[in-house]
């Protein structure tokens, strides 16, 4: 329940705020990622993706995710299923899933993420449009 708590804590607040109290921010291609806690079993973060951007087609070895969809909607392909995700609803990547999460409309889509465990070295990279390293990434990668 504490966790729970601690991650919908952040439902409310603007990514400006959400970016100030990261214990790291990391630009990408897409907008950028907000690394807002670490525990022992799991992690909190907050991705902005700019309008009609996205984040490579990829899988984790071992990490499970839960998407919380904070501001806008989200397309969500997990293997070969794709899914609209509306503002406050949810979804989940399971390990060797491959999945991408999608930003089609022309605002900013803001995702919460609950991730256990809390590696965050923990991404295999598959088809990327920016071009990026393919393979076993980090997560500043």
């Amino acid at each position: 329940e504490a966790i729970i708590n601690k991650f919908l804590s952040y439902y409310c607040l603007p990514f400006t705020e959400i970016q100030k109290k990261a214990i790291r921010y990391l630009n990408k291609p897409y907008g950028g990622n907000c690394i807002i806690l670490l525990e022992e079993n799991y992690g909190i973060s907050c991705a902005q993706f700019l309008p009609d951007q996205s984040c490579s087609l990829h899988y984790h070895n071992i990490k499970k995710e839960f998407f919380l969809v904070k501001e806008g909607r989200l397309t969500l392909i997990l293997e070969d299923t794709k899914s609209e995700i509306e503002q406050g609803n949810f979804s989940f990547s399971t390990p060797q899933t491959k999945h991408s999460l999608i930003n089609n409309s022309k605002k900013n889509l803001e995702i919460l993420e609950l991730f256990s465990p809390p590696f965050l070295n923990d991404k295999v990279r598959l088809l990327d449009k920016y071009n990026r390293k393919r393979g076993l990434v980090t997560h500043e990668e």
